[in-house]
């Protein structure tokens, strides 16, 4: 689903946070490779692991910067407005959720800005994790739109849905692995995690 975000709204500049050992930014760097040539990944993380893993064709559009977000961007080193796509994949704790929404959303301003927050509830009613507190923000943001959830069959509340992951993970897998070349088609997980993604409107007036 990242990747193909990535192709349908072709962003120019990408924010991550954090890509740990870098799965979610080969994905990402992908989608910007097949669109442009200019096109650019920005990740943030407290460790580097990513880096030994980041495949050399990708290394020019990559910018990876080592450190703490919340202290870049208090210190006003990090500057949010620059990026029309944002991706958080981070500490899955209310009090940390708390920090990036007031940080990186409430206060974003650039038009069109695509956000995904990835896995962020643990149970079946969808809450726990940091699910509370970015609920809060869209119920109170005034820069957010097009709110749309895609749930793990395990945690789907919803009684009346009917899983089809028997049908769509395999062929799934054979496209990554027959389109992409990143991964070879893998076993189905038993858990898909869950991703919420929000379009931030055209504050243009």
């Amino acid at each position: 689903m990242l990747y193909m975000l990535i192709r349908e709204y072709r962003p120019q500049q990408v924010f991550e946070m954090a890509p740990n050992r870098g799965f979610s930014s080969h994905w990402i760097l992908q989608a910007l490779h097949k669109n442009d040539d200019t096109s650019t990944l920005h990740s943030f993380d407290i460790h580097d692991r990513s880096v030994k893993h980041m495949a050399n064709k990708f290394r020019q559009r990559w910018k990876f910067t080592l450190g703490d977000y919340a202290k870049l961007y208090d210190e006003n080193k990090l500057d949010m407005q620059q990026f029309d796509f944002i991706f958080i994949d981070a500490l899955h704790e209310s009090d940390f959720a708390r920090g990036y929404c007031q940080r990186l959303l409430s206060k974003h301003k650039h038009p069109s800005t695509i956000v995904a927050i990835h896995d962020i509830v643990a149970d079946e009613q969808g809450g726990g994790r940091e699910s509370s507190e970015v609920y809060k923000y869209l119920a109170l943001a005034n820069n957010a739109r097009h709110h749309k959830f895609t749930m793990s069959p395990n945690v789907m509340p919803n009684l009346l849905y009917t899983s089809q992951r028997d049908m769509i993970v395999p062929k799934l897998n054979k496209l990554r692995a027959r389109l992409l070349g990143i991964v070879k088609p893998c076993k189905e997980a038993k858990l898909i995690n869950v991703m919420i993604i929000m379009e931030e409107p055209d504050l243009v007036s």
